[in-house]
């Protein structure tokens, strides 16, 4: 039986990640997390895929990136491992006009939120009853 598109989406989420090159930015305005593109298409559209997470699909269907809402005031509470990372503290430091470099960490950081994201999303679907036909119909572009 082939996998389904959407658990194909949710499990290569890192290795998209890492091959569009994305960058963590987070918003502490709108406590919300961004996981993308420096730069998004114009055409992109937000899809929410779970009560906090929502990703970035271009026209053509492609994956440019993600964003937690309520991000530090919910998705890190129910994620500690995440949270004991001081992903937070990281983002969006600047010393001598730079950002400062999650450094060694970042490959730890980005797998464990790639992650508490595939696991939120799931435990959102699950507790939703959502089948897995509902879920392919959140994907089409």
């Amino acid at each position: 039986m082939e996998k389904s598109t959407f658990l194909n989406l949710i499990a290569n989420l890192s290795s998209t990640a890492k091959k569009g090159k994305w960058e963590l930015f987070y918003d502490s305005v709108a406590d919300s997390m961004y996981w993308s593109k420096k730069e998004v298409s114009s055409d992109s559209k937000l899809k929410k895929l779970s009560k906090e997470i929502s990703l970035y699909f271009n026209n053509a269907g492609n994956v440019e990136g993600l964003m937690v809402q309520c991000f530090r005031n919910n998705f890190l509470t129910q994620n500690e491992n995440l949270a004991k990372t001081s992903i937070v503290k990281s983002m969006n430091k600047v010393e001598n006009g730079k950002p400062i470099s999650l450094g060694s960490k970042k490959e730890e950081v980005e797998a464990l939120f790639s992650e508490s994201i595939k696991n939120d999303i799931l435990k959102d679907a699950f507790e939703a009853n959502y089948t897995l036909k509902d879920l392919e119909r959140v994907l089409r572009v």
